[in-house]
């Protein structure tokens, strides 16, 4: 543990190495001096984990920056036989783009790899030789034959088009048979009559198929976030298009007829410039469809349960504030220019856009994977961040109550599905706000992380462009997958004892056996030989951007098959995007692991709890409030009732009921008043009820 200087950096792109069709970042990074940080474990003990392929090599290209798009799954498992022939399948299709030279465009391509792990196919998805990129990709269940949609300039205008494709695997039992490549959004002319907007561009496609309300046919969905700035920011409305097909129309080799939305709010943000919309779409085998994620400091669901015909829009505010701590010469944990105290607090960050979300659960909860990220008021209104205090969560959706809730995937508290996230300083988790530890010149200790591969110091933004948080699932399985760079990190700043990290991430997994519920610690995978996180498999490699496979597959009761992809980098650090490293290429891998799940397969008891009958509390409205709330709550045993208010430090603030009750309905306002007749201070606080056996706690917030 040392003492750090988190540095200044600037965002500098370099002209003709810039990707101009990537994603811009909201935030800059920012200096904050005397901030002492260690990292929270040398090991993990996640999973037990066995390679079942080893790296194989894929291809070579010399664009080494997210090689397999940003939200999109790119590695898609067959069903075992294709329809109608009955031929067998059970491949895995890959969707990426690459260089092949130094010189030449970069291009989408597909691998084909056996179930054995054979790499047969490796080729362009399309003959046209143009700039091309971010391929999404889905295999249909019942032909097994993929849909693939990437952007791409191919009209006069020189706007980017998002084109797609598909390969009729079906007619043959092999790869290789793609149709000729067909618009999907021809921007900006389809979404014109939407928006209004004659320069709307929407790319970076995502794919998914599932079921259609039409009989025998299945619905397949492409997402576009806009490439534009619009009314000068970069919040990334979304250009929905479905559409409906059967297996005689990829015999005909339709275009399909397309349907296209957009969304208000997320139009409203962008084109006023509002708030950046962070979000990934999922599709349930019910006809289910949503959008998940955050705007600003309020997580967001748009759900549909009608086949995305209509939406129902859903958010909770979202920020957690903390308390700032001195150190022992006075000074402020986080300080502003003139020395004065930083507001501090913990929300979702910008920088964790590139996630999945996923339907679990028997489809009644959406979970996604993401990062928290801390910063002050002060930074914040300036567009900036730290580097180092970027958390990864789990979210949860709950499709029936409309409630989000979260679990600390690392760096957790004692409880990190309390509802309330880890803070860096309470270093055993108890949640009291209270410093534990301090270093050796008397300034606060936390333990950072920074969960992505790469840090470059004064010309960094890796947060941004280098994390990625993926989830995979398989009824109550589910794998978290991403990257962590804290000791890359620490060895960038010539940190002691991580002098020799300059140049190493590490792959991070963990499991869940209930659903996404609750999960293990990470596993780590490094390519460091005297490390203890050391995995040979990875020897002599620089992995970078991984992705898992659309599902885990099933080896016995208590073991399950990741299918992994990722960039081995031959000079650490994206050329393609900033200039870093060498320009080298690298190669991109396939490989799969057998993990083991602490709960067998099916065996999940996350839907056996039994619910209390004695009572229910329902959620305060309206929330956030000022000045006053009402809660809600049913009792349906009689009996004493108590509900009382407490802060964020668990000091009870105001007995709202304390009474005996016969069975009804009730509710009850709170006006922000204590026990004292005091108004209290805009914060979070929680709601305790409890009757009989039944105790239920839920937060609030007053925003004064």
């Amino acid at each position: 543990m040392k003492r750090i200087i988190l540095f200044c950096v600037l965002i500098v792109f370099i002209g003709s190495l810039f990707a101009n069709d990537a994603q811009m970042p909201v935030e800059q990074p920012l200096v904050q001096d005397n901030v002492s940080t260690k990292p929270a474990s040398t090991f993990r003990d996640g999973p037990n984990y066995e390679f079942i392929v080893e790296p194989t090599a894929i291809a070579n290209s010399f664009y080494d920056y997210m090689p397999c798009a940003y939200n999109s799954w790119t590695v898609r498992i067959q069903p075992e036989i294709s329809q109608p022939y009955g031929l067998p399948a059970h491949g895995i299709y890959i969707a990426f783009h690459a260089m092949e030279t130094s010189t030449s465009e970069r291009r989408v391509y597909y691998a084909y790899i056996t179930e054995n792990g054979t790499v047969t196919n490796v080729d362009p998805i399309s003959t046209n030789d143009v700039h091309q990129g971010y391929t999404g990709i889905d295999v249909d269940d019942v032909t097994g034959d993929p849909i693939a949609s990437w952007h791409a300039i191919v009209e006069p205008d020189n706007s980017y088009d998002c084109l797609a494709s598909y390969d009729l695997f079906h007619m043959m039992g092999s790869p290789g048979l793609w149709i000729d490549e067909f618009i999907v959004f021809d921007n900006p002319e389809v979404s014109q009559p939407l928006t209004g907007w004659d320069n709307d561009e929407f790319i970076w496609p995502k794919v998914m198929i599932g079921p259609s309300p039409e009989a025998d046919h299945r619905r397949v969905y492409v997402y576009g976030d806009n490439y534009t700035s619009s009314a000068g920011a970069y919040n990334y409305n979304v250009l929905l298009g479905y559409a409906d097909f059967e297996t005689a129309d990829l015999d005909a080799q339709s275009t399909f007829d397309w349907t296209y939305k957009t969304f208000p709010l997320m139009d409203q943000y962008q084109y006023q410039a509002i708030d950046r919309t962070i979000k990934d779409m999922a599709i349930s085998d019910d006809g289910q469809v949503a959008f998940m994620g955050w705007a600003g400091d309020s997580l967001c669901v748009w759900y549909s349960d009608n086949y995305a015909e209509d939406f129902t829009y859903y958010s909770q505010y979202w920020r957690y504030d903390i308390d700032n701590q001195q150190n022992l010469d006075g000074s402020w944990w986080f300080e502003n220019d003139d020395g004065s105290p930083a507001e501090i607090y913990l929300n979702p960050s910008p920088d964790g856009c590139k996630f999945n979300a996923i339907f679990t659960e028997d489809n009644t909860k959406i979970r996604c994977f993401t990062a928290m990220g801390l910063t002050t008021v002060e930074a914040a209104a300036g567009g900036g961040y730290y580097p180092g205090f970027f958390y990864p969560k789990v979210y949860t959706f709950d499709v029936a109550t409309g409630e989000f809730t979260f679990w600390d995937m690392y760096l957790e508290g004692a409880d990190p599905a309390d509802d309330f996230p880890y803070i860096p300083y309470d270093i055993d988790g108890d949640g009291l706000m209270e410093v534990d530890e301090y270093d050796e010149n008397g300034f606060i200790v936390s333990v950072a992380s920074w969960p992505t591969y790469f840090y470059a110091g004064n010309l960094q933004d890796g947060s941004f462009h280098n994390s990625s948080f993926k989830l995979t699932e398989n009824d109550n399985w589910v794998i978290a997958l991403w990257q962590d760079g804290y000791k890359q990190f620490q060895g960038y700043d010539g940190i002691a004892g991580y002098e020799d990290w300059f140049e190493i991430s590490e792959i991070a997994i963990a499991v869940s056996g209930d659903y996404g519920a609750t999960w293990s610690q990470p596993r780590f995978l490094n390519a460091k030989a005297d490390d203890e996180n050391y995995c040979p498999q990875l020897d002599n490699m620089m992995p970078c951007f991984v992705y898992p496979g659309d599902t885990i597959e099933v080896l016995d009761d208590t073991h399950g098959k990741l299918h992994m992809v990722f960039y081995d980098d031959e000079s650490f650090g994206p050329f393609a995007f900033g200039g870093y490293g060498l320009n080298a290429g690298g190669t991109l891998q396939y490989s799969s692991l057998s993990l083991e799940f602490p709960v067998p397969y099916g065996g999940s008891s996350v839907n056996n709890n039994t619910v209390p009958v004695a009572g229910s509390l329902a959620q305060n409205y309206p929330n956030p409030f000022n000045p006053s709330t009402t809660i809600q709550y049913k009792i349906k045993e009689a009996g004493n009732v108590t509900i009382e208010i407490f802060n964020i430090k668990g000091q009870k603030v105001k007995t709202l009921v304390n009474e005996y009750h016969s069975t009804n309905s009730y509710e009850v306002i709170w006006n922000g008043i204590n026990d004292n007749n005091e108004s209290v201070s805009s914060g979070i606080y929680f709601y305790e009820m409890n009757t009989g056996d039944y105790t239920s706690v839920k937060k609030m917030i007053l925003m004064k």
